[in-house]
């Protein structure tokens, strides 16, 4: 299971949200490149990139992609692309799979992206009391989550990044149970896990579970997880 780091852009600056409140933002560096640098140095083989500016239709974090692409790491980047012609040009700055929300919500057009871009399409499953949440988490979409997971399934997504909205930044651990049911449920999706990883027992357990890979923010910034360690604690398939 690969540990991922998150890097979270928001007006150039890398920041973490509380359960993606944008006025919750704490500022944990201006300089996203170095902090990409550092955790690739830490032994992180991927890293998860989330412009929160295009999520929040406020502007975007491009060339700040670009640059962290550039590193020895693979990169996964979601945040606000709602066309293929967006998703491209993120595959044109460098990134390796790319994770879409709201856009995959509309009618038929998760089918279209996953047509498209195969594989390297992801789906973000963020999940508010068990339903889909667009627009930077600010709205429900009414959608199950099953159901938007059973779609992408069929779809032929590469995975999901599945959230767990109201451990999200947290740092108070894991829901084992929320996970462990969205795995009971979608044995053959390859799924990465994000919300509340905040200790090498949450990582340990989500390994155990079955999952592909956790997602890990505030509490790599916050020194509650040594990253090198973590790595070594999930190991490198993904």
């Amino acid at each position: 299971m690969q540990v991922i780091p998150a890097i979270d852009l928001m007006g150039g600056k890398v920041v973490r949200l509380r359960q993606g409140n944008r006025q919750s933002a704490t500022v944990y560096s201006r300089e996203p490149y170095s902090v990409a640098e550092n955790f690739v140095e830490q032994g992180a083989g991927w890293l998860h990139v989330v412009d929160l500016d295009a999520a929040f239709g406020t502007g975007n974090n491009l060339d700040a992609i670009r640059e962290i692409a550039s590193l020895k790491a693979s990169v996964q980047v979601g945040g606000g692309m709602r066309n293929v012609g967006q998703t491209r040009e993120m595959l044109c700055a460098g990134a390796k799979r790319i994770i879409i929300g709201s856009a995959a919500t509309a009618n038929g057009k998760l089918e279209k992206l996953a047509s498209d871009l195969g594989e390297k399409m992801w789906v973000a499953a963020d999940v508010r009391d068990g339903r889909i949440s667009i627009n930077g988490w600010k709205n429900d979409s009414g959608i199950p989550a099953d159901a938007f997971l059973n779609r992408a399934l069929k779809a032929g997504a590469g995975g999901a990044v599945v959230t767990d909205i109201s451990r999200d930044g947290m740092v108070k651990g894991i829901s084992k149970s929320f996970f462990a049911s969205v795995k009971s449920k979608f044995p053959n999706l390859k799924l990465i896990a994000s919300g509340g990883v905040s200790s090498l027992d949450d990582i340990k357990a989500l390994g155990q579970i079955g999952y592909d890979g956790a997602i890990v923010g505030k509490a790599i910034y916050e020194g509650k997880i040594d990253l090198k360690n973590a790595v070594g604690v999930g190991g490198n398939a993904c």
